[in-house]
């Protein structure tokens, strides 16, 4: 899945700028459709793979849109937490994911999944276009009528850097956490830590901690600045991975580790609050904002192709890792990563709270 989102990229932004992002959405909606029906009726393992492939390429492209969409149709007063929303709708996602997949077969679950997608397309087909794109192809009057719907009612080439190295970091360090390890092994690290919480039950309460710590983040991203949630986020994450990771090397050394047994669920779930208030939203919210009009939509393209990639490398790597470093190890790694990545986030990110996006460009230029 990760794989199809990181293909997605170059060919979504580039559809954004040619057909605009309306449109884009709409086809997101078709190899979603297509790789769920897929997955529900899949004869063989050739299948399957061909269906993830297809509902990646769909959830790359549509958290690419969805971002310049957003930043782009919202008035700045809100759009930090419309922004911060799709962080909330992938945490919900994967609930009901986790939740159903402990009671439902995986055919009728990917059924499930399949009518999300169409019910995404009919969505998406009675939306509006985008005011900004409508008007940098000359559509003046058009540009004019959906703003009135939505609402009621150049920077060089040198700059481009900045936005551009800001988005990056912050997609990639998403990623390079390894939350992706997190929730798509959380069952596994459930069983194999030992833990006194049954691991699919673990694994829910995660996934529903990941939906109320995205909840708490739309409301901190409105209420306090976005460049201090980064940092906070990363430093609390690097603190409860090194706890983690202390439970794992424990119970390697000691023969008995039950009096802790609460440890890597309650660490799981800090971990798991401290990604949703900063990491999990902000990085897509500040993608609609840094980015210049002229440069928006290749720009994204590029900075969804690195995120899918680090969210492929730490997907395929984490049980080798495991083999090589130890289950602590990793966890370790992920969380000097953090703090890394809360030092370079200090001198890279800039605040875009309470500015409009010329007022974010204009600082962008200083």
């Amino acid at each position: 899945m990760p794989l199809g989102a990181l293909l997605a990229g170059p060919a979504a932004g580039w559809a954004m700028q040619a057909v605009g992002r309306r449109s884009t959405m709409v086809a997101a909606a078709l190899p979603a459709i297509t790789g769920w029906l897929l997955l529900a009726y899949a004869g063989s393992l050739a299948a399957l793979l061909v269906g993830r492939l297809l509902t990646g390429l769909a959830a790359g492209c549509a958290t690419l849109v969805a971002s310049p969409y957003t930043a782009e149709v919202a008035e700045a007063r809100v759009r930090g937490p419309m922004g911060a929303m799709i962080g909330l709708q992938l945490a919900l996602g994967i609930l009901v994911s986790y939740t159903a997949g402990k009671y439902v077969a995986w055919r009728w679950l990917a059924v499930a999944s399949g009518a999300v997608s169409v019910a995404w397309l009919l969505m998406v087909v009675a939306i509006c276009e985008s005011p900004l794109w409508l008007l940098q192809r000359s559509q003046q009057s058009q540009a004019r009528t959906t703003l009135g719907w939505l609402r009621g009612g150049r920077s060089d080439a040198d700059v481009h850097r900045r936005p551009l190295a800001t988005v990056l970091l912050t997609l990639s360090l998403q990623q390079a956490c390894g939350i992706n390890a997190v929730t798509s092994y959380a069952t596994e690290i459930f069983q194999e830590s030992g833990s006194s919480v049954e691991s699919n039950t673990a694994a829910i309460l995660v996934g529903l901690t990941q939906v109320v710590g995205t909840v708490a983040g739309v409301a901190a991203v409105h209420r306090f600045d976005r460049r201090s949630l980064l940092l906070t986020s990363a430093v609390l994450m690097a603190l409860s991975l090194l706890a983690l990771g202390a439970y794992f090397q424990l119970q390697a050394s000691r023969p008995d580790v039950s009096a802790i047994g609460w440890l890597p669920l309650a660490s799981i779930v800090a971990f798991i609050i401290a990604f949703s208030i900063g990491l999990g939203s902000i990085p897509y919210l500040l993608m609609g904002e840094v980015f210049s009009a002229e440069i928006r939509d290749a720009a994204s393209g590029v900075a969804v192709f690195c995120n899918w990639t680090c969210a492929v490398l730490v997907t395929l790597t984490f049980a080798p890792l495991e083999h090589a470093i130890t289950t602590a190890g990793v966890f370790w790694m992920y969380a000097i990563i953090c703090l890394l990545g809360a030092v370079a986030m200090h001198f890279v990110v800039i605040e875009t709270r309470g500015r409009t996006l010329d007022e974010i460009q204009q600082q962008m230029l200083g």
